[in-house]
């Protein structure tokens, strides 16, 4: 839901600024909503804590969005191989990031 929320204002913001605002917003974003999210754990509320996570997630949709602007910098018959690479970073970090995490460990 957060996406569909946050797409139209960062377009916005990318098309009149150019894209690094639009990334930084996005990362304050994701910044500002897990530091909320972190401080309903310490004082126990659920409202804060629902807030966090739905700022948290319009961070994240504003960076999804900047990141299809890889396959830009691309000649138009490259881009499909710019956007690959991306998508593949992606997942290498995605399964990459439970290894640096410890996931998967036995827990004793």
């Amino acid at each position: 839901m957060s996406q569909l929320v946050v797409a139209y204002p960062v377009g916005t913001l990318t098309d009149s600024r150019g894209r690094k605002p639009g990334l930084y917003l996005g990362l304050a974003l994701s910044t500002a909503g897990t530091v909320a999210a972190g401080l309903s754990m310490w004082f126990g509320s659920f409202a804060l804590f629902v807030t966090g996570i739905f700022v948290f997630g319009l961070g994240v949709g504003a960076v999804q969005q900047l990141r299809v602007a890889a396959a830009d910098m691309y000649p138009p018959g490259r881009r499909g191989e710019g956007l690959g690479y991306v998508l593949t970073g992606s997942l290498v970090g995605a399964f990459g990031s439970t290894a640096l995490g410890g996931c998967g460990k036995g827990g004793g």
